[in-house]
C-alpha cells in the first residue's frame, strides 16, 4: 500500500542492476527515491527522529501518548501526506522556521538550535515560495497553482477521512 521505495546500491552494484530494479519498482506503480548508503536510510532517520521527539513529549508530561497521537496526524502529519517536509517548509516560509526554531532553542536549548544551512537560506533571502526560492526552486510561474493544488488537497484528504471516520480502537 505504501507507493514509496527508497532504492539504495551499495559502491558494488552495478548501475544497470540498479536501473532494472527501479524500473520494475516503477512497474508495479510505486514511486523511487535514489539515496546514498548510510544507516538508517532516510524513511527511517526521520521516523525514529519524530518517534524519539513524541517519546521526549510524553516523558516530560506535556502530552499522552494519544494526544500526541491526535496532534500528529492531524496537523503537520496530515500535510505529510501530501508533501515532503521541504515542500511545507518553503510554502509556510524559512523565515518563519527561522523564528520557531529561535523560540525553541530558547526553550530547549541546542538540540532546537537554528540549523545553519536554514540560517544560511534566509539570510540569502531563499525564504520559500513568497521569494521564489527557499531549498526547492519552484517557478513564480507555479506558485499560484501550487498553493491553489495544496488547498484543494487538503479539502479532499480531510473528506476523505471525515469519511473514514476514527480508527478503530484508537
Amino acid at each position: 500500500f505504501i507507493p514509496g521505495v527508497e532504492l539504495i546500491a551499495s559502491t558494488a552494484t552495478d548501475s544497470e542492476i540498479v536501473d532494472a530494479a527501479e524500473g520494475f519498482i516503477r512497474s508495479l506503480g510505486k514511486i523511487t527515491a535514489r539515496v546514498a548508503d548510510a544507516p538508517g536510510f532516510v524513511a527511517n532517520r526521520l521516523q525514529f527522529a519524530l518517534y524519539k521527539e513524541a517519546l521526549a513529549i510524553v516523558e516530560e508530561g506535556t502530552a499522552t501518548p494519544e494526544q500526541v497521537d491526535a496532534v500528529v496526524s492531524n496537523t503537520f502529519g496530515f500535510r505529510l501526506a501530501l508533501f515532503g517536509p521541504f515542500a511545507i517548509g518553503d510554502m509556510a516560509g524559512l523565515d518563519v522556521y527561522q523564528g520557531a526554531y529561535e523560540t525553541l532553542e530558547r526553550a530547549f536549548g541546542e538540540r532546537f538550535a537554528v540549523p545553519d544551512l536554514l540560517t544560511t537560506l534566509v539570510e540569502q533571502g531563499r525564504i520559500g515560495v513568497k521569494s521564489g526560492r527557499g531549498l526547492l526552486d519552484i517557478a513564480e510561474s507555479d506558485k499560484d497553482a501550487l498553493l491553489a493544488y495544496r488547498d484543494r488537497a487538503y479539502a479532499r484528504l480531510s473528506a476523505l477521512l471525515a469519511g473514514l471516520g476514527p480508527a478503530p480502537g484508537l
